[in-house]
């Protein structure tokens, strides 16, 4: 009878839970529907239920009240943090530990041991908060590597940002190639694997956070395969037929190294394998630096763009404007500039390698802040020889610049460099953007001007200053709350849309995806119309000529593009 009233009382409570909860579920309903990374949350919510389900049989009359009390503080603690901040990912991981603390209260310990891996899979089904900003970054980082093996394989393979060109095939790295729907993917089916194989939690979890790795590894050789046909047979031939393939074929090969590491490692050596994970957690091996992406164009994505670290948030309030005047051996002073689009014009000189230069500093949230440096220099009528590209090899990383050497109409020569980077490679005008530039008088020749700069600029990375950055284990500061509150205001605020126009907003999509070549109406688009819209001749006579008679193919992809990044759809 006891029995019986707990399951009906539980059973109520997570009825009561689920109506409060409603704007939740809906939210993840839509997001599974609409959201292509997370299109699986269906069948992830299907078999996760499964498996909860089937755990029923290890239920017990006896209640674990202490251990589900402890379930359900953390889900009402997630609860309360995405009341401050409007997460609602934070909102749906709460509400499912909230529901995983009632079954324990109510089923027992016995039961939570066996329906813990379905819970896991329907929390691995809610879409992850900052995704467009994770997706850029695992894109840089897909493209990086690429770029990386390519240079040490000696590959005729050229990259400009998202584009790679190999021979008469061009390709864009953008977010389907990032790997995170795999990374996203592979997690649960791991984890299930390895509860089905009769793994402990310490080993199955393993297997589960490893697998991020691994898809990542296994999408960056997929992506290199498309790149290798590419060079081979053409374009054609690795977009149309090795695509499918190498998605399926890379996929199992993840798997199938995730299930080796499983049987040669985990399974004999899993204490071993624990304490070297701890210890490697707990090496702060690049502790106190901050990773930027710099290129040498403001507007254009280049072959020249690296990502180089500092010791300083250079992007914190107020910390770059507090560059010391004194760096190692060089010691600065500022000269005015008259333009407050200027941090500072400042001279640092250094009497033991007899060198001196100026170091401009440029920061701005607008993209008209900012014009190359060569428009000064000729307007206080410099002559400039020798325009080119370089790359600079700091503490912090390789830095591509855009150089060239200028003389002033008495005749003085200097070496400039300069190059633009920005907070994440998103290259977010709002997050500002930030214009280095260093003059060098050429004292001897410019092989040593260069090596003067790269001193320089070694010790300014490496030099701490300014207020340090929110750290990373204040999870619940009061300053991390109000960040998060700040950043997610806006998305609170928003009034939800009525159904007539979000149906609208789905048809118009679909049908802007449709209009994309190649399609059924262009199979064969050339290389270089691939991906742009269909746009129609209207006649003169029609109604809607008088509206759109301007209208271009190029206005139609420009508004596509628009679209497209409004709705997330990279």
């Amino acid at each position: 009878m006891i029995w019986n009233k707990r399951v009906a009382c539980g059973a109520a409570l997570s009825v009561l839970l689920a109506w409060v909860g409603y704007p939740t579920l809906r939210w993840l309903a839509v997001s599974w529907r609409d959201n292509d990374y997370y299109s699986h949350g269906w069948l992830a919510a299907a078999v996760g239920l499964f498996l909860m389900m089937r755990a029923w049989r290890y239920a017990k009359i006896e209640s674990d009240l202490r251990f589900g009390a402890g379930i359900g503080v953390l889900g009402f603690l997630l609860a309360g943090i995405a009341y401050f901040t409007g997460l609602n990912a934070l909102r749906a991981w709460g509400l499912i530990t909230i529901l995983s603390s009632i079954g324990i209260v109510v089923l027992g310990r016995a039961w939570w041991n066996e329906a813990w891996p379905g819970i896991a899979v329907v929390a691995f089904a809610v879409p992850i908060p900052f995704l467009p900003d994770i997706v850029a970054s695992m894109t840089f980082m897909t493209t990086a590597v690429l770029r990386g093996t390519v240079e040490l394989l000696g590959l005729p393979v050229v990259f400009k940002g998202p584009l790679c060109t190999v021979g008469e095939a061009s390709f864009v790295i953008g977010g389907a190639c990032s790997g995170f729907r795999s990374v996203v993917v592979l997690m649960p089916i791991v984890l299930l694997a390895a509860r089905a194989a009769g793994d402990n939690a310490a080993i199955s979890l393993s297997l589960a956070a490893g697998s991020p790795f691994a898809a990542f590894a296994a999408n960056t050789l997929r992506v290199a395969s498309l790149l290798g046909v590419g060079a081979l047979w053409g374009e054609e031939a690795a977009m149309r037929f090795w695509h499918s393939f190498a998605s399926a074929i890379f996929y199992l090969a993840a798997l199938g190294g995730l299930w080796l590491v499983r049987r040669i490692v985990l399974v004999r050596f899993f204490p071993v394998v624990a304490v070297l994970a701890i210890l490697s957690v707990s090496t702060p091996a690049a502790a106190g630096t901050h990773q930027y992406i710099s290129d040498t164009s403001q507007y254009l994505y280049t072959s020249n763009e690296a990502r180089f670290t500092t010791r300083t948030e250079m992007f914190l309030e107020g910390n770059l404007e507090k560059v010391p005047t004194s760096l190692g051996d060089w010691k600065g002073y500022d000269e005015p500039t008259g333009d407050d689009k200027v941090l500072y014009l400042r001279f640092y000189e250094n009497s033991v390698r007899n060198a001196g230069l100026w170091l401009m500093v440029v920061k701005g949230y607008e993209e008209s802040t900012f014009h190359t440096p060569e428009v000064c220099y000729l307007d206080d009528a410099w002559t400039l020889e020798q325009r080119g590209y370089g790359r600079l090899s700091l503490p912090g990383g390789g830095v591509g610049v855009r150089r060239f050497l200028a003389r002033s109409a008495e005749g003085h020569p200097h070496l400039v460099l300069y190059w633009y980077f920005w907070k994440s490679g998103a290259r977010d005008i709002a997050e500002g953007a930030v214009m280095l530039r260093v003059s060098v008088e050429i004292r001897d020749t410019v092989k040593r001007a260069e090596e003067d700069a790269v001193d320089f600029l070694s010790k300014l990375v490496e030099a701490e200053f300014g207020r340090k950055p929110v750290p990373r284990g204040a999870l619940f500061s009061k300053d991390l709350l109000k960040i998060l509150k700040r950043e997610s205001a806006a998305k609170r605020e928003v009034t939800p849309l009525p159904k007539r126009l979000i149906k609208a907003d789905r048809n118009a999509r679909s049908w802007l995806k449709r209009q994309s070549v190649p399609n059924r109406i262009v199979q064969r688009p050339s290389r270089d119309r691939r991906n742009l819209l269909l746009s129609y001749r209207i006649p003169a006579d029609a109604k809607a000529y008088q509206h759109t008679f301007s209208k271009s193919a190029a206005y139609d992809n420009a508004l596509a593009a628009i679209a497209y990044t409004a709705r997330g759809d990279y």
